[in-house]
């Protein structure tokens, strides 16, 4: 609710001049409230431990600010809590659940990624953080190629010139007067087609050196030129000062839960009416997941059958097989 109370300010500052954030707490007073209970029963559950029970970022935060682990909504390990949930939940959510999507529709990229897996880790238990795992490079081809076509913050980051700024503002060769709001749409620009082609297609090799390679399967990689501008105009994670602090983990968290998922499990898109959701179908676009633009992103479905892999033997020609009746 406050990203998209947040969004609604952003992109109509009169909102947020007169002062109408009470309009909203009161419509959404019981989705906040139904949150905040959420979030003060795992507050009290960890305050309930022992700091270093457990090496999370609380043990952290209570090892600074001792004196605040017998509060909850007053203290400041309230509010951290709250940035945890709100910067390690929704964006890793959009972005793990978009890679599932594409991987889903798109069979020869799943049995790429999937031969890589699993001729790289000869057990679940080797999948963790280490030089191993940054060496599947189609894994985080995979990854970036998702965030790409869908960031997990897709909106329009406005920016204004500072009011005691005496110089005249130009970007691009372009003079932009005071007073002008201007912004990039992520989403926009990792669809644009002079920086990446076929923008709207799942192409992960398109990240790929000529150095990259998936056991048996010869990289068909980019111009290093063409390359280098994808690399300057990726911004999933926003750029400059303000970009995304948790960037290395989150590429982390995503690499061990999409690695040892495909390790583990085969999957496809469920059979039905099911399966159609989550396709951007009213946009023309059934192979693009349709995410909903609300300054991070909100999204329904995919709907997918995961198989054990004793059950459903990895299969050369798709990546998966499954029992028929």
């Amino acid at each position: 609710m406050g990203f998209f109370v947040s969004n609604i300010s952003q992109h109509f500052p009169i909102f947020h001049k007169v002062h109408t954030n009470w309009v909203f707490d009161y419509i959404f007073y019981e989705t906040q409230e139904k949150f905040s209970r959420l979030l003060e029963t795992m507050v009290r559950s960890r305050l309930a431990l022992d700091t270093h029970a457990v090496p999370d970022f609380f043990s952290f935060v209570a090892e600074e600010l001792p004196g605040e682990a017998t509060k909850t909504r007053d203290s400041v390990i309230w509010k951290e809590a709250l940035v945890f949930m709100a910067a390690g939940a929704d964006s890793m959510t959009t972005a793990m659940t978009a890679t599932f999507f594409y991987l889903s529709r798109n069979r020869a990229c799943y049995t790429r990624l999937a031969r890589e897996i699993r001729s790289a880790f000869a057990s679940s238990d080797e999948i963790r953080g280490g030089p191993q795992l940054a060496g599947c490079c189609y894994l985080r081809a995979c990854i970036d190629e998702a965030l790409r076509m869908s960031p997990p913050a897709p909106t329009s980051l406005w920016r204004q010139q500072v009011a005691t700024d005496k110089e005249p503002l130009f970007i691009d060769g372009h003079y932009i007067p005071r007073g002008v709001i201007i912004g990039v749409n992520l989403y926009a620009l990792g669809h644009n087609p002079s920086l990446f082609p076929q923008p709207f297609l799942y192409k992960p090799e398109r990240w790929l050196t000529a150095d990259d390679s998936t056991p048996g399967i010869s990289p068909a990689a980019p111009v290093e030129e063409s390359r280098k501008s994808m690399q300057e105009a990726f911004s999933a994670f926003s750029i400059g000062p303000r970009n995304y602090i948790g960037r290395p983990l989150a590429y982390l968290e995503m690499s061990i839960v999409l690695a040892k998922t495909l390790w583990h499990f085969d999957f496809e898109t469920v059979a039905g009416p099911l399966g159609a959701v989550g396709e951007a179908r009213d946009r023309g676009r059934p192979q693009e997941f349709c995410t909903w633009d609300i300054f991070n992103s909100t999204h329904d479905g995919p709907y997918l059958v995961f198989n054990p892999r004793e059950s459903a033997p990895f299969n050369e020609d798709l990546g998966f097989t499954q029992d028929k009746e």
